[in-house]
């Protein structure tokens, strides 16, 4: 009975070792497939979804800046337009 046990035993632990080596396997298949990936697509001219998502929200910044911008433009725009009425309208009208 002790042969058999020790013989599980064998196949239990060399059935674990092929497990992990598939995984280790498995992860290195799929790095090396993402990186023969990313080469085509480079050479295709195919931008990463990384790289794509960072420019949109690089310009989902640059347009809530240029919102502020405008509304800032439009508050100057007031702002001068009753400066240069109040100082036309307190002199009498232009020289």
């Amino acid at each position: 009975m002790p042969a058999y046990r020790s013989l599980f035993s064998g196949f239990a632990q060399l059935a674990e070792e092929v497990g992990q080596a598939s995984r280790a396997n498995r992860e290195l298949f799929e790095q090396l497939v993402s990186a023969e990936v990313g080469r085509v697509a480079a050479r295709l001219g195919i931008v990463p979804a990384t790289e794509l998502h960072e420019a949109r929200e690089r310009l989902d910044e640059a347009r809530s800046e240029l919102a502020e911008l405008r509304l800032d433009l439009e508050d100057l725009q007031v702002r001068l337009a009753t400066l240069e009425a109040t100082r036309n309208g307190g002199s009498g009208g232009p020289a």
